[in-house]
């Protein structure tokens, strides 16, 4: 099990400056599926790392990603702030199981985010969703294990 650990701002700005520079660049093979970077990153510290304001954090992250890749302004922030606030409910509970065991979960969430986006999508711009976001949950979610190791790992590593 991972400790809860605070975590230094500049750490914080440099993994989310790389997760919205890895959601903008497109991956070969995906298409116009995206990795949503962002929000594991934010799933990620929702459960494991200690903030002052989460919701905050979630919030202009979400804006941030707007921002990057010219989505609608809030469709990304209030997307992030709807699944930072769901996971102040189950923290602890998330806490108690490997990360492994927590994919259900974290499908879930990434499911609800994507519909959401779709949904914002479909009333701004009159584009009506396609499995593209079923897809996207899927691949965001099988990239969920291997990222949070990685996030634990360069966190629990001191720097001299």
């Amino acid at each position: 099990m991972i400790e809860n650990r605070s975590i230094t701002p500049v750490s914080t700005a440099l993994m989310t400056g790389l997760a919205l520079l890895l959601y903008v660049i497109p991956i070969p093979l995906l298409g116009q599926m995206r990795i949503d970077f962002v929000a594991v990153l934010i799933i990620y510290l929702g459960i494991y790392r200690d903030m002052p304001y989460p919701l905050l954090f979630a919030f202009g992250a979400g804006v941030l990603q707007d921002l990057v890749s010219l989505a609608p302004l809030g469709q990304h922030a209030l997307g992030l702030l709807l699944v930072s606030w769901i996971l102040e409910f189950f923290r602890d509970r998330m806490k108690l199981i490997s990360i492994p065991a927590q994919i259900p979960a974290i499908f879930v969430l990434l499911l609800l985010l994507k519909f959401q986006y779709s949904w914002i999508a479909a009333l701004n711009l009159e584009i009506l969703p396609t499995l593209d976001a079923l897809g996207s949950s899927v691949i965001t979610t099988l990239v969920w294990v291997p990222i949070a190791f990685l996030i634990n790992a360069f966190e629990s590593r001191p720097f001299a």
